[in-house]
Protein backbone atom coordinates (compact mmCIF):
# COMPACT_ATOMS: atom_id res chain seq x y z
CA UNK A 1 0.00 0.00 0.00
CA UNK A 2 0.92 2.98 -1.02
CA UNK A 3 0.40 6.81 0.78
CA UNK A 4 -2.38 8.92 -1.28
CA UNK A 5 -1.82 12.30 -1.84
CA UNK A 6 -3.93 13.08 1.01
CA UNK A 7 -2.03 11.24 3.55
CA UNK A 8 1.31 12.67 1.87
CA UNK A 9 0.43 15.95 2.33
CA UNK A 10 -0.88 15.28 5.86
CA UNK A 11 2.96 13.91 6.29
CA UNK A 12 4.43 17.13 5.45
CA UNK A 13 1.93 19.08 7.60
CA UNK A 14 2.91 17.09 10.53
CA UNK A 15 6.37 16.86 9.48
CA UNK A 16 5.94 21.08 9.36
CA UNK A 17 4.55 21.24 12.83
CA UNK A 18 6.87 18.82 14.12
CA UNK A 19 9.71 21.06 13.12
CA UNK A 20 8.36 24.45 14.62
CA UNK A 21 7.20 22.48 17.54
CA UNK A 22 11.07 21.42 17.99
CA UNK A 23 12.18 24.71 17.17
CA UNK A 24 10.04 26.26 19.85
CA UNK A 25 11.77 23.61 22.52
CA UNK A 26 15.32 24.05 21.09
CA UNK A 27 14.45 28.11 21.36
CA UNK A 28 12.88 27.62 25.00
CA UNK A 29 16.11 25.70 26.36
CA UNK A 30 18.07 27.69 24.82
CA UNK A 31 16.29 31.02 26.59
CA UNK A 32 16.65 28.52 29.84
CA UNK A 33 20.06 28.34 29.68
CA UNK A 34 20.76 32.10 28.87
CA UNK A 35 18.62 32.75 31.28
CA UNK A 36 20.81 30.45 33.94
CA UNK A 37 23.77 32.01 32.46
CA UNK A 38 22.52 35.34 33.09
CA UNK A 39 21.29 34.36 36.60
CA UNK A 40 24.59 32.42 37.72
CA UNK A 41 26.88 35.74 35.84
CA UNK A 42 24.94 37.92 38.08
CA UNK A 43 25.41 36.63 41.10
CA UNK A 44 29.08 35.97 40.11
CA UNK A 45 29.20 39.94 39.57
CA UNK A 46 26.86 40.51 43.15
CA UNK A 47 29.94 38.39 44.69
CA UNK A 48 32.75 40.28 42.95
CA UNK A 49 31.10 43.41 44.10
CA UNK A 50 31.03 42.14 47.73
CA UNK A 51 34.29 40.95 47.61
CA UNK A 52 35.46 44.08 46.50
CA UNK A 53 33.07 46.41 48.58
CA UNK A 54 34.91 44.16 51.75
CA UNK A 55 38.43 44.70 50.49
CA UNK A 56 37.94 48.07 49.86
CA UNK A 57 36.54 48.29 54.38
CA UNK A 58 39.71 46.52 54.59
CA UNK A 59 41.76 49.26 52.25
CA UNK A 60 39.97 51.86 54.45
CA UNK A 61 40.64 50.10 57.91
CA UNK A 62 44.23 49.72 56.95
CA UNK A 63 45.28 52.92 56.03
CA UNK A 64 43.54 54.42 59.24
CA UNK A 65 45.61 52.02 61.33
CA UNK A 66 48.39 53.49 59.19
CA UNK A 67 47.54 57.09 59.40
CA UNK A 68 46.95 56.68 63.03
CA UNK A 69 51.28 55.00 63.29
CA UNK A 70 51.95 58.12 61.20
CA UNK A 71 50.65 60.14 63.53
CA UNK A 72 51.91 58.37 66.82
CA UNK A 73 54.97 58.74 65.33
CA UNK A 74 54.82 62.46 64.67
CA UNK A 75 53.82 62.89 68.20
CA UNK A 76 56.84 60.77 69.81
CA UNK A 77 59.58 62.88 66.83
CA UNK A 78 57.87 66.37 68.27
CA UNK A 79 58.45 64.59 71.85
CA UNK A 80 62.23 63.94 70.88
CA UNK A 81 62.36 67.25 69.75
CA UNK A 82 61.30 69.32 72.98
CA UNK A 83 63.80 66.90 74.75
CA UNK A 84 66.59 67.91 72.55
CA UNK A 85 65.98 71.45 72.92
CA UNK A 86 65.54 70.94 77.04
CA UNK A 87 68.67 69.07 76.45
CA UNK A 88 70.87 71.94 74.13
CA UNK A 89 69.86 74.18 76.74
CA UNK A 90 71.04 72.36 79.36
CA UNK A 91 74.13 72.07 77.69
CA UNK A 92 73.84 75.89 76.48
CA UNK A 93 73.66 76.31 80.00
CA UNK A 94 76.90 74.39 81.33
CA UNK A 95 78.78 76.15 78.65
CA UNK A 96 77.79 79.42 79.99
CA UNK A 97 79.01 77.93 83.63
CA UNK A 98 82.61 77.19 82.06
CA UNK A 99 82.79 80.40 80.69
CA UNK A 100 81.86 82.22 84.11
CA UNK A 101 84.65 79.98 85.56
CA UNK A 102 87.36 80.07 83.01
CA UNK A 103 86.80 84.11 82.77
CA UNK A 104 86.93 83.67 86.79
CA UNK A 105 90.29 81.35 86.41
CA UNK A 106 91.47 84.34 83.57
CA UNK A 107 91.57 87.06 86.31
CA UNK A 108 93.07 85.13 89.15
CA UNK A 109 95.79 84.42 86.55
CA UNK A 110 95.94 88.24 85.46
CA UNK A 111 95.92 88.88 88.74
CA UNK A 112 98.82 86.59 89.88
CA UNK A 113 100.87 87.76 87.06
CA UNK A 114 100.58 91.01 88.10
CA UNK A 115 101.39 90.02 91.85
CA UNK A 116 104.82 88.38 90.69
CA UNK A 117 105.98 91.14 88.55
CA UNK A 118 105.52 93.65 91.59
CA UNK A 119 107.04 90.97 93.36
CA UNK A 120 110.21 90.45 91.37
CA UNK A 121 109.93 93.94 90.49
CA UNK A 122 110.23 94.89 94.33
CA UNK A 123 112.90 92.42 94.66
CA UNK A 124 114.88 94.10 92.03
CA UNK A 125 114.67 97.12 93.96
CA UNK A 126 115.43 96.07 96.78
CA UNK A 127 118.69 94.08 95.38
CA UNK A 128 119.31 97.02 94.24
CA UNK A 129 119.03 99.19 97.16
CA UNK A 130 120.92 96.01 98.99
CA UNK A 131 124.26 96.81 96.57
CA UNK A 132 123.94 100.25 96.32
CA UNK A 133 123.88 100.54 99.76
CA UNK A 134 125.62 97.91 101.32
Amino acid sequence: MSPTMAEKEQAEVVNEQLRIAIREIVREVNQEQIRARELDLIERVVSVEKSLENLNLRMIERFDQIQKQFLQVDRRFEDMLRLMDVRFEQVEKRFEQVDKRFEQVDKRFSQMQWTIGLGFTLMTVVMTLYRFLG
